[in-house]
């Protein structure tokens, strides 16, 4: 379980090369987004899965200040957001990738987290 704080208001300031690529190794990376549907600004999470995670296996729970993300009922992510007015949550959602049955291209969760009408660009 990894815990972590993301103020996506000072995103622009601190999110570098270095912290995607931290991120990335971890199996988790933020990135600045649009989504097509709405082409509305937003941040794209993506999380890779236990092998052999189905859509069904996951619960995903998102909040103005919370994402939790449990699969097979046990937690993979629970992070705090440091503000909650930046987030859309009625417009966000999530896609589950099944990936392949190589471990660099294993199931993985992507989050389209819509920011909020004072966020966008």
């Amino acid at each position: 379980l990894i815990r972590c704080s993301v103020d996506w208001s000072q995103s622009q300031q601190y999110v570098g090369v270095e912290f995607v690529r931290v991120m990335h190794a971890l199996g988790r990376t933020w990135t600045e987004g649009k989504d097509e549907a709405s082409d509305a600004d937003c941040v794209v999470f993506e999380l890779l899965l236990p092998a052999g995670t189905r859509s069904r296996d996951l619960l995903v729970e998102l909040k103005t200040r919370e994402l939790r993300v449990l699969a097979f009922g046990q937690v993979l992510l629970e992070d705090r957001f440091a503000e909650e007015c930046w987030l859309n949550v009625q417009d966000s959602y999530w896609e589950f990738c099944p990936g392949t049955n190589t471990s660099e291209n294993g199931p993985m969760l992507r989050y389209y987290l819509v920011k909020s009408q004072e966020f966008q660009h």
